[in-house]
Formats: structure tokens, C-alpha cells, sequence
């Protein structure tokens, strides 16, 4: 499973994003759109081999119109 968590840099846009992989050895992914342009500081966890694996970046959108990344 994958969880995904977003804030824009004055922390009022708030984005997240959950699945699970389709297969027992698929990558776990999740497609997630951005309003606006800035900064995002991204936390995310995924479970490998029953552990949890927290991680946490600062990812800059650019570009004004809704974007993927």
C-alpha cells in the first residue's frame, strides 16, 4: 500500500493519494495533481515486506495550469 500526503508552501492546499499495487511484486503508484504552481513538501509511506517506510520532499510545481507529477 502507498499513501501520499501534500501541502503547498503556506500549508492551505492539501493533497493525498492512496493505492496498492496490482501484483505481489508490483511497485505501488499513485498519479497526483497539483492545482497550482510552487512548492509542495510531500510525506508518503509504503509497506515493503510488512515494514513501513516513511519518506518526506520538497517537490517545486511549475507552471499555472494543473499539472502532474
Amino acid at each position: 500500500a502507498l499513501a501520499i500526503a501534500a501541502w503547498d508552501e503556506n500549508m492551505k492546499d492539501f493533497v493525498f493519494a492512496q493505492t496498492s499495487p496490482k501484483g505481489r511484486d508490483a511497485l505501488p503508484t499513485a498519479r497526483v495533481f497539483f492545482e497550482k504552481s510552487g512548492g509542495y513538501q510531500i510525506f508518503s509511506e509504503f509497506k515493503r515486506n510488512g515494514e513501513v517506510i516513511p519518506t518526506a520532499f520538497y517537490l517545486p510545481v511549475k507552471g499555472s495550469e494543473r499539472c502532474a507529477r
